[in-house]
């Protein structure tokens, strides 16, 4: 089978692509991410070229594992800021958003981080609402039973008087 790169319009077989084990392992870690991330990635990739040159295949395993191991973690953290929960729509959003700017050419994953945690604020506000209002509103289970009452208080006051020799 035959392909036309939509880039170059270069034209090669996707047999010989598939043939060298790096790219095998790019389309595999490609076709394991969530689809609203597997969609933007390439795009993303793209912003990793230096120039005209392309991307090698072992730069872009590392660059597509490391997309996944970030999304796959549920959450972001931007430097040493608190952790904020990222669902796989906010990383989406934030690739979109990085796609658009455009940095040039990036050697990490520090723009997409930043716009993931700057975008997750209102989430981690949310969560941090719920936590607050649950903790208000718990009810204390205590492993042993209940605290002591009063009349129990008491009765351990007298017991340990009794075995002090004290009278309490």
């Amino acid at each position: 089978m035959r392909v036309t790169c939509p880039s170059c319009f270069a034209m090669h077989s996707l047999e010989a692509l598939t043939n060298d084990p790096v790219a095998r392992q790019v389309l595999d870690v490609l076709s394991k991410l969530p689809g609203q991330i597997a969609n933007r990635t390439p795009a993303y990739m793209a912003l990793f070229r230096n120039g005209k040159n392309g991307l090698s295949w072992s730069r872009a395993l590392r660059i597509i594992t490391q997309v996944q191991d970030l999304v796959s973690t549920g959450t972001v953290r931007f430097k040493k800021n608190e952790e904020r929960p990222a669902p796989v729509s906010l990383w989406a959003e934030a690739m979109d958003i990085t796609i658009e700017a455009r940095p040039d050419a990036p050697k990490d994953h520090q723009y997409l981080i930043k716009v993931a945690w700057t975008n997750a604020a209102p989430l981690a506000a949310k969560a941090e609402s719920s936590r607050e209002t649950e903790r208000r509103h718990r009810v204390d289970v205590y492993e042993d039973g209940p605290p002591a009452t009063e009349e129990e208080r008491r009765a351990v006051q007298n017991m340990i008087g009794q075995f002090l020799g004290k009278k309490v």
